[in-house]
């Protein structure tokens, strides 16, 4: 009996983890719309990033989405971002593992565990492509 109490609950920490993951990357998108430094374009690379992120989108200064990684314990993300400011039209991505899956949030207001053709994201290379700065 105790191992099945043990195992809900270890189900729902995950579970909870992940909506946590969820909402913070899901913010991003009405965030990046404050961004307002120079908008430099990032390739696709494990985020946070850090010094790495200077004059991008992912900068903890001028309103960018950096801040909005601290507090969070996600094992894996990757961010992408188009040259220019979001409220000019630039476009960006930012895939996160869960416990079970690959989320994936974009300026297009994309955020699923899905593609647009319903299929599961399996990695999170295969959540979005470089080149598109877009959910697939």
């Amino acid at each position: 009996m105790a191992s099945v109490v043990l195992a809900s609950l270890s189900s729902a920490r995950q579970k909870g983890a992940d909506a946590k993951i969820q909402a913070q990357i899901s913010n991003m998108r009405s965030q990046s719309l404050l961004y307002s430094g120079i908008g430099t374009a990032f390739t696709a690379s494990q985020c946070p990033i850090g010094a790495s992120a200077t004059n991008t989108l992912f900068e903890t200064a001028n309103n960018g989405l950096g801040n909005l990684f601290e507090g969070l314990d996600i094992p894996a993300t990757r961010c992408v971002s188009s040259l220019g400011l979001p409220a000019d039209g630039a476009t960006w991505a930012v895939s996160s593992s869960l416990s079970s899956g690959v989320f994936c949030v974009d300026s297009s207001g994309w955020a699923s565990t899905k593609n647009r053709s319903g299929v599961a994201y399996t990695t999170l290379d295969t959540a979005f492509t470089v080149a598109q700065t877009q959910c697939n």
